[in-house]
């Protein structure tokens, strides 16, 4: 996507203004700009059916400047797939050398001052990990299993349309959040049939999630971190981070 600017680009008062009052969504690719400058961000792999035209860029450690991991972590970025139902269609992707954990920690851009309900983008795999995860060096609740679906107990997803009682599935959005989790997005969806069935949006699979870290008041505007370690050995996934201000969570649509 190409957003064509007429003049300077300055954050005052007035950006500041209006970006505290919105949901700030950053799909993950978007953090390091090395992606985009090195021309590995949106890249298809020439030569494969379309569905599989996506390439894996390994990222070394001290590559990306907005990324401190382990030596015994490996960490890449998979380029848009049809296939995955990810935001922007494209992921951070890390799996830990053999028997050994990830550990890893990302800077997100600046975030205007204000409180905000933080949430992690992911999409669950049987092959992915228990992971546990800190913002601002603070411990986000009990770890996150990325290898459970929505469908489980413990999350409470249901198809929303499939409960007549609950036609849109906002009874259940509210379960959800009181499990501490949400659908994915009704904006995007994956195109080709592979991983997942097709649907069509995100919201619609159980396999997209967002996770709730929790609330937290930046007294100033900033950056912050967002750290991980592994703790069963699989692999993990970084989709996008939400930064939704607290005023607008009572009145926040699907989207």
């Amino acid at each position: 996507m190409y957003h064509e600017i007429d003049g300077m680009l300055v954050y005052d008062v007035n950006v500041d203004a209006q970006m505290s009052s919105k949901r700030l969504r950053f799909d993950a690719a978007s953090f390091f700009p090395e992606l985009t400058n090195n021309n590995m961000r949106g890249k298809p792999q020439i030569g494969l059916p379309t569905s599989l035209q996506n390439t894996e860029f390994l990222l070394p450690r001290g590559y990306i400047d907005r990324i401190t991991s382990s030596e015994i972590t490996n960490m890449y970025y998979l380029s848009p797939c049809d296939k995955y139902t990810d935001y922007e269609g494209d992921e951070i992707f890390l799996q830990p050398k053999a028997g050994s954990l990830y550990d890893f920690t990302v800077t997100t851009p600046p975030v205007p001052k204000g409180t905000y309900e933080v949430r992690f983008g992911f999409v669950e795999n049987g092959q992915r990990d228990v992971a546990q995860m800190s913002f601002d060096g603070v411990t986000c609740g009990v770890p996150l299993n990325l290898t459970t679906a929505g469908t489980d107990p413990s999350i409470g997803w249901v198809l929303a349309g499939s409960d007549a009682s609950d036609p849109f599935g906002y009874d259940n959005d509210k379960m959800m959040r009181n499990q501490g989790y949400m659908k994915g997005p009704d904006t995007y969806k994956h195109v080709t049939t592979g991983f997942t069935a097709n649907v069509s949006s995100a919201r619609l699979d159980p396999g997209c999630l967002r996770k709730i870290l929790g609330i937290y008041t930046f007294s100033t505007a900033g950056t912050h971190t967002l750290t991980v370690t592994g703790l069963s050995g699989g692999q993990f996934m970084f989709d996008y981070v939400e930064f939704v201000p607290t005023s607008v969570i009572e009145s926040e649509d699907v989207h």
